[in-house]
């Protein structure tokens, strides 16, 4: 199982990757708080939040986390049963 995002956000300041467990696949999105926010555009209904970085599963937002540090661990959690 391995989480990867891209190093530089789009343009809406989403880091983007996938995360692969064998042959299952998710599209991980994640929205950075606002002091680390580095988009062109806000997406609406889509604002960075003030401390926290908003992580979305396939479309849904599945989770948020205080530091990036903590990213790391949404892929156990999300496999998890």
């Amino acid at each position: 199982m391995a989480l990867k995002l891209n190093e530089r956000p789009d343009g809406y300041g989403f880091l983007y990757g996938t995360l692969r467990d064998g042959e299952l696949s998710h599209n991980i999105n994640v929205l950075p708080p606002a002091s680390e926010w580095r988009g062109d555009f806000v997406l609406p209904g889509y604002e960075p939040h003030a401390t926290d970085w908003i992580v979305y599963v396939d479309g849904e937002e599945y989770a948020r986390v205080r530091r990036r540090e903590d990213l790391a661990n949404i892929s156990g959690r999300l496999l998890a049963p």
